[in-house]
C-alpha cells in the first residue's frame, strides 16, 4: 500500500501494518526524516501526520479530516529539536481559524496571532522578557524590492522589443534566492526569443531581493519568473494589462509552512 503526503520533501513509503480496529500506521523512511501517518477511522480519512528527525525527535504534527484531499482540521504542531514545543495553529476546513502561538526555546511566548477564515484578525510579538515588540509576519516569501512592477521593468531593461506573432510566447525562469538576497539562474525553459547568456547576465546583475524568511531568519528558496512576451513587450504573467486586475483581487489564505527551517543553518535577519 502506498499513500502519498505533500509536504517540502518527497518520501519513500513502507507500509508496518494494520490493527483490527481499521486504524493504519504507515512509515515512511528518506535520508532526512521519518513520518508516521495513523489513520482513525476505517475509510482512512481521519489521521494523524507525525514526522520525526534522524534522532527520532518529533517535528511535526498534523491532523487531517480528510487525509486523501489533505484537508487539514484541528491543530498543527512543530517542535524545536530539543522536543520543546515551537508553533500551535489551528485549521477548519484546510484555512487557518482560531490562534497561532509561537515560542521560544525557553517555552517563552514569542507571538500570538488570530485568525478568522483565513485571514489574519490580531497579532502580537513578544521579547523573551515578555514585552512586546513590533509586530512582523512569521513567513513571508522572497520578493524583489519595489515590488512586481519593479521587477517588470528591471527585466525590460535587459528584455528589448521581441518581435513574437498574434500568439503571446511564455517563458519560465527559475531562480534561487539567497540567504544573502542575491539571485542565481537555476533553469531556464527551451525558448527562440532570449538567449540564455543574456538571462544570465540579467539575474547576475539583479538588485538585491528581500530573501524568504521564516520566524525573522532568512533562508535559501525558489523563486519562478513566469514572462510572457505580447505586442513587442515583456510581461510578467500577472501583470498583463487585460488580467492584472482580476489576479490581484480576493483575499488569499494564508499558509504556514509545516517543515521548519535546518535550525543548525539559520541566519538571523538583522533588523535595522
Amino acid at each position: 500500500m502506498r499513500v502519498l503526503l505533500l509536504t517540502c520533501l518527497l518520501f519513500s513509503v513502507v507500509v508496518y501494518g494494520q490493527n483490527d480496529s481499521g486504524n493504519s500506521t504507515v512509515q515512511r523512511v528518506s535520508a532526512e526524516s521519518n513520518v508516521e501517518v495513523i489513520f482513525h477511522d476505517i475509510h482512512k480519512k481521519f489521521a494523524t501526520v507525525k514526522t520525526y528527525n534522524k534522532a527520532d525527535v518529533l517535528e511535526t504534527e498534523e491532523n487531517y479530516s480528510d487525509y486523501g484531499f489533505r484537508e487539514k482540521q484541528g491543530f498543527t504542531k512543530c517542535y524545536y529539536p530539543s522536543g520543546q514545543l515551537y508553533w500551535i495553529c489551528d485549521y477548519k476546513k484546510n484555512i487557518l481559524n482560531g490562534e497561532f502561538r509561537v515560542y521560544y526555546e525557553s517555552g517563552t511566548l514569542k507571538r500570538k496571532e488570530f485568525y478568522k477564515r483565513g485571514v489574519r484578525k490580531s497579532e502580537q510579538c513578544f521579547d523573551e522578557n515578555e514585552n512586546e515588540i513590533p509586530f512582523t509576519p512569521f513567513f513571508q516569501s522572497a520578493s524583489f524590492v519595489g515590488g512586481e512592477y519593479e521587477l517588470q521593468a528591471y527585466l525590460r531593461k535587459y528584455i528589448k522589443s521581441v518581435k513574437v506573432g498574434s500568439i503571446s510566447e511564455y517563458i519560465s525562469i527559475n531562480l534561487s534566492i539567497k540567504s544573502d538576497s542575491t539571485a542565481e539562474l537555476r533553469y531556464m525553459s527551451p525558448n527562440l526569443l532570449v538567449s540564455n547568456q543574456l538571462v544570465s547576465e540579467m539575474v547576475s546583475q539583479m538588485p538585491k531581493w528581500s530573501p524568504t524568511t521564516y520566524d525573522g531568519l532568512a533562508l535559501t528558496s525558489a523563486f519562478a519568473l513566469n514572462l510572457v512576451f505580447s505586442h513587442g513587450q515583456v510581461y510578467l504573467s500577472n501583470l498583463i494589462p487585460n488580467t492584472s486586475k482580476n489576479a490581484r483581487s480576493g483575499i488569499h489564505n494564508i499558509v504556514i509552512p509545516v517543515t521548519p527551517p535546518p535550525f543548525p543553518e539559520r541566519k538571523t535577519i538583522k533588523k535595522a
